[in-house]
């Protein structure tokens, strides 16, 4: 009950940011970001992690909502960077969406419709 809360009141102020102007975008995307990992979890309660296309195309359906497109390969590539490096502190790929390269590389890749 806590994440889908947490989720909700994420998805308000996520969808204020996409308003705002081009250099509140890398705030908007990190909040974005935080709020579809939590929705993945959500998704994906299996204890396996989800394949990386299906992370890669549920960002692009996220973004997509809120009025911005990425291409999936596009996200593919910029979460799949992240999980290379050499810091491996991630449990799986979507968890890469909570801050570093792959924000980054998203906020760079991501176009107004």
């Amino acid at each position: 009950m806590k994440i889908l809360s947490l989720v909700l009141s994420t998805v308000v102020t996520v969808s204020a940011f996409a308003q705002a102007s081009p250099p509140d975008k890398l705030d908007y995307v990190k909040l974005k970001s935080v709020a579809i990992s939590a929705a993945m979890i959500n998704k994906f309660s299996d204890p396996e992690e989800p394949r990386l296309t299906a992370v890669a195309a549920f960002v692009r359906e996220s973004f997509l909502k809120d009025g911005y497109s990425i291409s999936e390969d596009n996200a593919y590539l910029c979460i799949s960077r992240e999980l290379r490096t050499e810091d491996e502190h991630y449990i799986n790929s979507f968890e890469v969406l909570r801050g570093g390269y792959a924000v980054e590389c998203l906020t760079q890749n991501l176009q107004s419709k």
